[in-house]
């Protein structure tokens, strides 16, 4: 969600891509422009700046359901295929949230909690899953989720 609404770190050196609903409510991909102000700059040093500017809004959550829904619509035209999404679910309302109204869209959801069998909160997490100091799926994590989906997928869930 953070990702989505462009509110996250790698902004600083990533100039990409991001989405933003018009005035009609519609997801538009937008082509990042902006140069960082030095005063930007120098509050993104501060850790309580960044908690906050970087803080999921109830507005980013429809954005991000927003962007899903049309990426499914795109998918199905284009490959006339099955939209799958796999989801870093959470147990904070946000997530919670995105996964109902994701469900209510008839979207497949696989959760990286059953695909891993550990939630991404848990101390165990990061150790086991993601690559040290990085917070990415590490060649482990990678394996299960292939082969979570190959199983799913093979079998017409």
């Amino acid at each position: 969600m953070a990702r989505c609404a462009f509110k996250y770190p790698a902004i600083l050196w990533y100039k990409g891509p991001y989405c933003e609903l018009d005035e009609n409510g519609e997801v538009v991909v937008k082509a990042y422009t902006e140069e960082e102000s030095p005063l930007r700059r120098l509050l993104l040093k501060s850790r309580l700046f960044k908690r906050w500017h970087y803080r999921v809004t109830k507005a980013d959550v429809g954005l991000f359901i927003k962007t899903v829904k049309k990426s499914k619509e795109l998918f199905e035209q284009k490959y006339d295929g099955k939209f799958l999404v796999l989801f870093w679910d959470g147990d904070d309302r946000f997530s919670r949230q995105v996964l109902e109204e994701l469900r209510k869209e008839n979207i497949k959801v696989f959760l990286i909690s059953e695909v891993l069998g550990l939630h991404f909160k848990e101390k165990e997490f990061d150790r086991k899953y993601t690559i040290s100091e990085d917070g990415h799926p590490n060649g482990p994590a990678n394996t299960l989720i292939a082969e979570y989906l190959l199983a799913k997928l093979g079998s017409g869930n």
